[in-house]
């Protein structure tokens, strides 16, 4: 599970630190600039952010 987290924190800091950004301030921001950000990624790293996505995603439900 550390090697995960691990793995995810280091997707989050790579893609976050570059451009273009993920915008969360609305949802139709997020879909447009998730789009950006997936059309520069090669398969294995669009496969990659999205289970990282969906991880956090779930993470954050959970916790409510």
């Amino acid at each position: 599970m550390k090697k995960l987290f691990a793995c995810l924190l280091c997707v989050a800091l790579l893609v976050g630190c570059s451009d273009p950004r993920l915008d969360a301030s609305s949802e139709e921001a997020f879909e447009q600039s998730l789009e950006q950000v997936v059309e520069k990624m090669s398969e294995e790293e669009r496969e990659d952010f999205a289970e990282a996505l969906l991880i956090v995603m779930l993470h954050n439900i959970t916790r409510d």
